[in-house]
């Protein structure tokens, strides 16, 4: 399995592995992939995981649109959402085994209507802190912007070559209905959990 990005030309999974241990990679590289369905993606690097000494990398623009939940509710979080579920069951098998074997759990700790909920994950939504920040429509989780997210144009995603609304993890901290979103410009909004936005997940790779 051969990865290209913009520093070096070709890759292997093995030798992406070792470009991560020697920190080459930046966030001005991008990584191109091919999903299990025959399609390709463009992943970016956020930063190095000071826990597990990986890189996290992000999708670029969204490689799906689903719902966070059935219904106009955010109770449980991101913790007890579909989305959650959704992430595991059909977005973790579109990345290839040999890849994927390289990926290794987060663990995610988020607080929502005065309850505290702790998850570890393969594959997760990024939180507004993440993307902004700041809070604009969440509850403060003691989270950090990643850097690539400063320049505004990184925010904005697409989905089928249009500029997408696409999902973050956090729940609206005063409306019971909805999560927090990234608007079509790069902006904080809010958004009914039933709706389908872009989903573009996170992971740490080692």
């Amino acid at each position: 399995m051969l990865l290209t990005t913009k520093t070096v030309s070709t890759l292997s999974v093995e030798g992406l592995s070792e470009a991560i241990k020697q920190h080459r990679l930046t966030i001005e590289d991008e990584l191109s992939i091919n999903l299990t369905d025959g399609t390709s993606a463009v992943l970016v690097p956020l930063g190095y995981d000071k826990a597990t000494g990986g890189i996290v990398f992000n999708f670029k623009d969204c490689i799906s649109e689903h719902r966070m939940n059935a219904e106009w509710t955010n109770a449980g979080g991101y913790f007890e959402s579909e989305m959650r579920q959704y992430l595991e069951s059909d977005i973790l098998p579109l990345i290839p085994e040999e890849f994927a074997a390289h990926i290794v759990p987060r663990t995610i700790v988020q607080k929502h209507k005065g309850k505290t909920y702790t998850m570890t994950d393969k594959l997760w939504l990024l939180s507004e802190e993440e993307v902004h920040g700041k809070t604009v429509w969440s509850e403060s989780n003691g989270e950090t912007q990643y850097p690539y997210f400063a320049d505004r144009s990184n925010r904005v995603k697409t989905y089928e070559n249009d500029a997408a609304w696409w999902w973050l993890r956090s729940p609206n901290r005063d409306n019971s209905n909805n999560f927090c979103n990234v608007g079509g410009y790069g902006d904080a909004y809010p958004g009914f959990a039933s709706r389908s936005y872009g989903v573009a997940p996170a992971f740490i790779f080692i």
